[in-house]
């Protein structure tokens, strides 16, 4: 706290997640069109569990930066009550990224498995072909997670991201308050460096 660029190095540390996500992105469509990527699969010789590991570490470094920032910041932060705030934005990114790996992790094991009936190996399909593949099994389980979380993440936001602090005016005080005051203290600065400079 003392050394007034530890803003300019939390606010790196934080962006470094929206420079990063993308390029390993555009890495990961590369990879995918020269069929390298491999989506899902733990092969050391293609791009999935690198990919996977560069944003894993890129996420954790943005997590703790914004950690490290509440903890400087929690009594100028307290009236906006954001520790609320942060773990409900951040629980969804933890699920949404989590649950996937963990979708990839089951069909590596086996636990996911091909269950698409070929009724021309198997005379038991009756002619079906009901059932998914491990992609399609995947994706359909991940997106039913993610609409039961969502149904709960509504109703926590619906409470924790009131729009009653802002209707009574209270913020708007606030804020109107802090910024009187960070503008004296920028004056009584300016004065302090225009005498002593003279």
């Amino acid at each position: 706290m003392s050394n007034p660029k530890w803003v300019w190095y939390f606010k790196i540390c934080l962006l470094q997640y929206s420079w990063i996500a993308p390029i390993c992105a555009g890495i990961a469509v590369v990879l995918n069109l020269a069929g390298l990527y491999s989506n899902g699969q733990w092969q050391f010789n293609r791009g999935y569990p690198y990919i996977t590991f560069i944003v894993n570490a890129s996420q954790m470094l943005a997590l703790y930066i914004l950690v490290t920032f509440y903890i400087n910041t929690k009594e100028e932060l307290r009236p906006f009550k954001p520790l609320a705030k942060f773990i409900v934005i951040k629980l969804i990114v933890f699920f949404i990224f989590w649950q996937s790996v963990l979708m990839s992790g089951l069909a590596a094991v086996g636990v996911l498995r091909n269950t698409l009936c070929d009724p021309t190996t198997d005379t038991h399909c009756n002619g079906s072909t009901t059932g998914f593949t491990v992609e399609q099994e995947k994706i359909l389980l991940s997106n039913v997670l993610i609409c039961v979380e969502m149904f709960f993440f509504s109703i926590a936001h619906h409470w924790i991201f009131s729009w009653r602090p802002y209707a009574d005016g209270s913020l708007k005080i606030l804020m109107e308050s802090r910024y009187r005051h960070l503008n004296n203290n920028q004056n009584d600065r300016e004065t302090h460096h225009a005498t002593t400079v003279f």
